[in-house]
């Protein structure tokens, strides 16, 4: 019902980074421009939010490994910015910290059919 009424809608993902380790999350997070880091995951604004500096801050990292909670775990948030600049932001900060083969990513496809995201 709330598809037929609002045009765009935004979503969250959650993706882990191919070098599971907080050093590549730190690598990788200042990389994006769109997306602002934050504590909570409700804005109109593109919004990050890894776990580790986040929702489990008070957890060891041997607590969230228990909890199945990878180090490089990246909650992303999207707002109301252009689909096509998020994406493209996603794939220019993910190819220092993830191997990228022919800009195909995670299988993931835009809207103009060119793979983005590549685990």
């Amino acid at each position: 019902m709330l598809a037929n009424k609002c045009e765009d809608l935004a979503g969250i993902l959650s993706f882990m980074l191919k070098e599971n380790s907080f050093d590549a999350l730190r690598r990788f997070l200042p990389r994006l421009r769109y997306a602002h880091a934050a504590a909570n995951l409700g804005s109109v604004e593109t919004i990050v939010g890894p776990p580790a500096t986040t929702s489990h801050v008070e957890c060891t990292n041997e607590e969230r490994a228990a909890l199945g909670i990878p180090e490089s775990l990246v909650r992303y948030s999207t707002g109301i910015e252009d689909t096509e600049d998020l994406l493209a932001d996603l794939e220019q900060a993910l190819r220092p910290v993830c191997l990228v083969a022919e800009d195909r990513m995670f299988g993931f496809k835009n809207r103009r059919g060119r793979g983005v995201w590549q685990s």
